[in-house]
């Protein structure tokens, strides 16, 4: 199967610290780890590990950043396709070592969205996964690819026009709680959810973190509850949910069941701290299923949700 990515590959620098420390503090890192980051070279080194065949369509620097990312990918027999920019995009992380939370800060991407990329890599991709940053290529990729492509947007927290007006063209609308919490600020999960898949005319799928994921489909409200696990930094489990994910649509399983799988998948990257780098390995990857499925209530979920401020 070949999985097409379309989308930003930064350098993410996790520093991992036993506490946050307060302003003006100096702290010691206990662990620093450099990773290749952005949720659609993510997706792409977990659909590789799958057993798909991926290529990435990004931008890079002429930079030693750039040097990096590529090279890692490349080893990890992803195929590049990059147009140079002015330099690469470098994200850094605060790891809290004891809860396994993270505070970023992130430099600005020195390109422009890319408006054509190659046609021919569109027609043949079975999975298509772009983010939010290059959607300036959607209406190319609605046009070239194979009707049954299954094409799948990570739009982060972002509910502008244009990236909720792709999202309608996805097989599966993906979002995380944030982005339903600033769409719908007032509702209640449940009515949040329905008013999201009214909106978008479709099935959709709601990330809620530690609670699993929730899903909405033929006027029913599904909690698809996580795996139990340690986590020790959340960093790209979104990116790895809606891989793993695409990849079961590709396959033609039920969503639920889909579901299901993305959430142990996610599960398993929330062990190592890193984002690319802390990718479950092809062995690790065939075990998903000794993981157990937590204990989460509708109600802790709700409450949960109303706490949320955005």
């Amino acid at each position: 199967m070949k999985a097409l990515g379309i989308g930003e590959a930064p350098l993410d620098i996790s520093c991992v610290v036993a506490s946050y420390p307060l302003e003006n503090q100096k702290h010691q890192s206990e662990e620093l780890i450099k990773s290749v980051g952005g949720p659609v070279p993510a997706g792409l080194l977990l659909l590789q590990r799958l057993g798909c065949t991926s290529q990435l369509i990004t931008q890079l620097g002429t930079d030693l950043e750039a040097e990096t990312v590529q090279n890692y990918l490349e080893e990890q027999g992803i195929a590049v396709a990059a147009t140079r920019s002015t330099h690469t995009k470098v994200n850094w992380y605060l790891v809290n070592a004891r809860t396994g939370s993270r505070t970023g800060i992130k430099t600005t991407p020195g390109h422009t969205p890319l408006t054509k990329v190659d046609a021919q890599a569109i027609s043949q991709a079975q999975i298509i996964m772009l983010d939010r940053h290059e959607l300036a290529c959607f209406a190319q990729i609605k046009e070239t690819a194979s009707p049954s492509a299954v094409i799948m947007i990570d739009p982060s927290s972002d509910n502008s026009p244009e990236v909720m007006a792709c999202l309608a063209d996805t097989t599966v609308p993906v979002v995380p709680v944030e982005l339903l919490k600033k769409e719908f600020p007032t509702a209640d999960l449940s009515t949040a959810t329905k008013q999201l898949a009214n909106t978008l005319d479709s099935a959709v799928v709601v990330t809620a973190g530690s609670f699993g994921s929730v899903v909405y489909q033929n006027n029913q409200l599904t909690l698809v509850p996580p795996v139990e696990i340690t986590c020790i930094d959340a960093l790209g489990a979104g990116d790895v949910f809606r891989a793993a994910l695409a990849l079961k649509l590709a396959q033609k399983e039920e969503l639920l069941d889909a579901v299901a799988y993305a959430n142990a998948i996610a599960g398993m990257q929330c062990q190592r701290v890193g984002n690319g780098t802390a990718i479950p390995n092809t062995a690790e990857l065939s075990g998903w299923r000794s993981l157990k499925a937590k204990q989460v209530t509708q109600q802790s979920l709700h409450n949960w949700y109303h706490s949320i401020a955005i």
